[in-house]
């Protein structure tokens, strides 16, 4: 498969979440994998997106890329091409029209094992009191809530694990979005 459209505000809030200057040359990278129902993955280490997209489950195998620049604007569908090749191009598109491009290349490394800090649902708080994090990282989630639901007034929920140090879990309403951000100590 050498080409694969997604919904553009996918690809847009997890470009949030990948790192942007960080010695792991892996994280700057986006995930697409076909493996649980089709996924974009991305993490900087302290916050995390995985977005549930049936189109990827056409790919063969899992693909870290890292995109030339941010693919900002309004827009409905990115296609991506050269996935055979390992570089390609994404294109925005908004009604048909191109209104982005940006040069991308495949990252060749092993992604972490996202599942395993992944925020999972059936965990409840055990009377915790208190959790700090980075309020920068929530806005970000927010704005991510914002791009896929392409409404203004998203809001988000938090939910907590048992201890502190258990992944804050922020949820906005859509099934196929989970993303989580890692608490900090505070002095």
């Amino acid at each position: 498969m050498d080409r694969l459209e997604i919904k553009a505000s996918y690809l847009q809030a997890a470009q949030l979440f990948a790192a942007k200057n960080d010695p792991r040359y892996y994280l700057k990278g986006i995930l697409l994998t076909p493996e649980n129902g089709g996924q974009i993955v991305a993490t900087c280490g302290h916050k995390i997106i995985a977005i549930q997209d049936d189109e990827l489950q056409a790919l063969a195998d899992p693909i870290i890329i890292e995109l030339g620049g941010p693919i900002t604007g309004y827009a409905d569908i990115a296609r991506i091409d050269g996935l055979d090749d390992g570089r390609g191009i994404v294109t925005m598109y908004r009604g048909g029209n191109i209104v982005k491009t940006a040069a991308w290349s495949k990252v060749d490394a092993k992604y972490p094992d996202y599942e395993r800090v992944m925020p999972q649902p059936h965990r409840e708080s055990a009377g915790l009191v208190g959790v700090g994090f980075n309020a920068e990282y929530m806005a970000i989630c927010q704005k991510a809530a914002r791009l896929i639901t392409g409404k203004k007034d998203t809001f988000v929920k938090l939910s907590f694990g048992a201890v502190d140090t258990d992944i804050i879990t922020v949820s906005f309403g859509a099934e196929n979005v989970r993303m989580g951000v890692m608490p900090c100590r505070i002095k």
